[in-house]
């Protein structure tokens, strides 16, 4: 294994801005599920215009490394809008104490709890049924990736002009509320295996992969893998694998799948020979290690936590000396690229 420390100068670097990480517990299909109107309200007047929620979202889900939650979303039963005399969100880390479960008192919940919506009234729009529909959070929270999250929701004066209020929810997501909630209630019913269903959109700690690689002479494409998303102050393993064991294996380290110089990316490798192949980043660093017995080449990289990093996007991609592959005896994989 390659250990690499990255002392990188960061002041005259044109840094893209990475897509967002999408993340949907406990699956991604919005179509599925039974409806409920447990946490968004229902349509007639009563204690479902007024109910607090609140929604345990494990930290399995989320990057171990820390995230930046920006958005919320709930899978849209059918089309309507939802108007309310507020709402409120607030998310915040399960505490130590609770050991992974919620207690029927709000407060014991909820640990650095952050407001990322708070508005009086609140229009929620369900443009298209069955689908992800988001509620426009105006504040960020900043998940620690070590503790379980919580969602909690007070709703007040609900309506839906649709047919069928209510959102989609889980079999699997823990969830306690209180119904006709009058702003003071401390407790609620539960916990019952009913949560709502949820879609996360993270602005940090994100990872994406970009493209797919070329193949080797042993009839495989290799594969690039990070265990845990690049991060300031922290520590991911990049595993090159499907290498015929005993290759030298390289890990091109960047910023930018743009441009390289004078080329634009993604730049194709044909024209030397490495037909299918293409190069997808620009190349700061290069690190090199030999593939294991079992076909992995792996490489440990290490980020500082210097604040100046912060938001700087960072990219790699393997590249396989493979003498039998093609001419010029390198074979790619995909890229990887993620925001510090």
């Amino acid at each position: 294994m390659h250990r690499a420390v990255f002392p990188i100068v960061v002041a005259s670097l044109v840094v893209p801005r990475l897509l967002a990480q999408v993340v949907s517990v406990p699956d991604s299909n919005a179509a599925i599920g039974t409806i409920n109107i447990v946490p968004l309200g229902g349509k007639a007047a009563g204690q479902t215009q007024d109910i607090r929620t609140q929604i345990l979202v494990p930290k399995s889900v989320f990057p171990a490394v820390g995230s930046k939650i920006r958005e919320l979303a709930f899978a849209a039963a059918s089309v309507g809008k939802y108007q309310y005399q507020s709402c409120r969100i607030q998310l915040a880390h399960l505490p130590d104490a609770r050991a992974g479960t919620l207690s029927t008192t709000f407060a014991q919940n909820l640990a650095g709890a952050v407001t990322v919506l708070d508005k009086t009234p609140f229009t929620y729009d369900f443009k298209v049924a069955d689908s992800w529909q988001r509620v426009g959070l105006t504040s960020q929270f900043s998940h620690d990736g070590n503790h379980d999250l919580v969602v909690d929701i007070e709703i007040r004066g609900a309506f839906f002009n649709g047919t069928s209020p209510g959102s989609r929810r889980s079999s699997t997501l823990e969830t306690v509320y209180a119904l006709g909630y009058d702003g003071k209630m401390a407790t609620g019913y539960g916990p019952f295996l009913a949560g709502a269903k949820l879609q996360f959109t993270l602005d940090n700690g994100s990872l994406l992969y970009v493209g797919t690689g070329c193949k080797a002479s042993n009839g495989k494409v290799p594969l690039l893998t990070f265990d845990v998303p690049p991060a300031l102050g922290g520590k991911t393993t990049a595993t090159v694998g499907d290498v015929a064991p005993s290759l030298a294996t390289l890990l091109f380290f960047g910023t930018s799948d743009q441009t390289y110089g004078a080329w634009k990316l993604p730049f194709s490798l044909d024209g030397i020979g490495a037909t299918g192949c293409t190069l997808r980043t620009d190349v700061l660093l290069i690190f090199g290690a030999t593939a294991s017995g079992s076909g992995s080449a792996q490489f440990q990289l290490v980020f500082p936590s210097d604040p100046k990093l912060s938001g700087v996007t960072v990219t790699a991609q393997g590249v396989v000396l493979d003498p039998k592959a093609n001419a010029p005896g390198l074979v790619t994989s995909r890229l990887g690229k993620a925001r510090l």
